[in-house]
């Protein structure tokens, strides 16, 4: 018993496959207590460390593994990530990922979402967001950056794109004021992004009491909080914007599931209304029929309990499982708990 409704098993199972080894933590969701949501390491998308580093060093009671990561590149999580309300990452443009959301007060969903946004400024300039802090930009779209991905460091893993083609990228400031505007071709070497507050200065009009009309300058001085980087159309569109520009950014969630606290992704989807689903092994992406260390995560029938399953790996006498067998250990899984709690 790690805290109140919240326990944790271990379990040895031997067959003529092998051992087999895991845990399962259960959560009852609705014990106010209790607080369940994604943790990044050290604050950002893009620095991972190990999961016991991150319980340590958060003061967490467990955590395991969540959704699959750019290895090897950015290293940032690939799909939907939300944390206290506020939109990390949006959802992957992958129909094998789903998403698991739990709602206040303590009430899970796990939903296929999708996402969008928009940029607009002045003189009618739009630019359609097609993904928030993405590994992967679109041909003709763009993609919105924040705080969450240290801006400027998508050029260290992606920088294919930006050779040769029409790219613009844009510095917003978080009151909405347009920073710098850079239009490409570019090298990986010409984004970078000053950490230096940007001091900008921009004519405005002011009326006097009797009526006339005279110029002032305005000084803005903000530092980055987003980028937007564009390629094809998109780009042409945002290059029309210029530095004290003033623009609205908007992106969120396209289903209406009101009072999401927390989510964040993984694939595929094993089990639904109790039933396993066929074909799991056929994910070779994810050495769907190869015995492997696993992660899984799961919901009761009720919504208010959360299983979080660990199988080992890889390990001398741990075998691991394959997408089949995870689907069967869930079930169990969840039967078990539902008989304790």
């Amino acid at each position: 018993q790690l805290a109140s409704r919240v326990k944790l098993s271990r379990h040895n199972e031997f067959s003529l496959k092998g051992l087999t080894q895991y845990s399962v933590l259960e959560v009852k969701l609705t014990d106010p207590s209790i607080e369940v949501k994604p943790v990044l390491s050290k604050g950002v998308l893009t620095s991972p460390s190990t999961v016991s580093k991150i319980v340590e060093q958060n003061g967490l009671i467990a955590g395991t593994n969540g959704d699959f990561f750019d290895i090897g590149n950015s290293s940032s999580p690939l799909s939907t990530l939300i944390v206290d309300n506020e939109l990390i990452r949006s959802p992957r443009v992958d129909p094998d990922f789903s998403t698991l959301a739990i709602l206040d007060p303590g009430r899970a969903f796990i939903e296929d979402v999708t996402s969008a946004g928009v940029l607009r400024g002045p003189d009618g300039v739009s630019v359609k967001l097609n993904a928030y802090n993405d590994i992967t930009i679109p041909a003709n779209g763009a993609v919105i950056f924040d705080t969450n991905w240290p801006l400027g460091t998508h050029k260290l893993s992606y920088s294919s794109w930006m050779n040769g083609q029409e790219v613009t990228v844009v510095l917003v400031d978080d009151q909405g004021y347009v920073l710098d505007v850079k239009t490409g071709p570019f090298t990986s070497a010409d984004l970078s992004v000053s950490s230096f507050p940007f001091v900008l200065s921009a004519q405005t009009e002011v009326v006097s009491e009797d009526g006339s009309v005279s110029s002032d300058e305005l000084l803005l001085v903000g530092s980055p909080k987003y980028e937007i980087v564009a390629r094809g159309t998109s780009a042409q569109s945002a290059s029309l914007l210029k530095p004290g520009d003033s623009v609205n950014i908007s992106y969120g969630i396209m289903e209406f599931i009101p009072g999401i606290e927390t989510a964040f992704s993984g694939k595929p989807v094993l089990v639904s209304n109790g039933k396993k689903l066929s074909g799991l092994n056929n994910y070779t992406s994810i050495q769907g029929n190869t015995v492997a260390p696993r992660t899984a995560v799961g919901i009761s029938e009720d919504r208010d309990v959360l299983y979080m399953v660990v199988v080992d790996g890889r390990l001398s006498g741990a075998r691991g499982m394959t997408l089949d067998e995870l689907a069967d250990l869930m079930l169990v899984a969840a039967k078990e708990v539902e008989e304790s709690i």
